[in-house]
């Protein structure tokens, strides 16, 4: 017969032994105090995570106080490629947390991506620490691909764009391909 409880409930059993890796996020993702990386000024939900070398990278450190005390948080982060050799890092200056306070836009990390002459995968690892038991560490996969020269149109051809928008121009412009505008939707004789 299974053990009841004197108001005739059942008692249940609960299996003792490490927690399982599922158990394990739940407690991390559950902790009353969390830092994790996410997209800058306020938009935490952006997860941007392609870029071309020397673009600026700039990522916040979102942090979660639901405890009813304010935290000091800290630590530093790094850039490391796949097989864990360190690109570049940083410190994250000490901040106060105040109690039930969330914060996407106190900490920032900004670097520049990496030289690549092929798309390089990395790791940008966040290593925080608290005044108090939290889960404050995060890892966030980034690409970085090698900045593309301009294409060249070769010999004597001529790039001629009609864009009454402008959408088309900016593209074009931004990617160093030389055009010449039209006035209507055919070349100059």
């Amino acid at each position: 017969s299974e053990p009841t409880m004197d108001v005739g409930c059942r008692i249940w059993h609960y299996t003792v032994g490490p927690p399982t890796k599922e158990g394990q996020l739940a407690k991390e993702g559950l902790s009353p105090f969390l830092a994790y990386i996410g997209g800058p000024d306020g938009e935490f939900s952006h997860k941007d995570r392609s870029y071309y070398a020397g673009d600026r990278i700039r990522k916040a450190v979102v942090i979660v106080n639901d405890t009813e005390s304010t935290v000091k948080f800290g630590g530093g982060w790094e850039l490391t490629t796949q097989d864990g050799k360190k690109v570049t890092g940083g410190r994250i200056r000490r901040t106060k947390i105040g109690p039930g306070e969330l914060a996407p836009e106190k900490i920032h990390i900004a670097f520049k991506a990496p030289k690549v002459k092929q798309r390089t995968d990395y790791l940008l690892k966040l290593n925080g620490d608290a005044d108090r038991e939290a889960h404050v560490t995060d890892t966030f996969a980034l690409t970085v691909f090698p900045k593309e020269k301009p294409p060249v149109i070769a010999g004597k051809m001529k790039l001629y764009l009609y864009d009454p928008i402008g959408d088309t121009r900016k593209m074009l412009n931004e990617a160093g391909v030389k055009f010449e505008m039209l006035a209507s939707t055919l070349p100059p004789a």
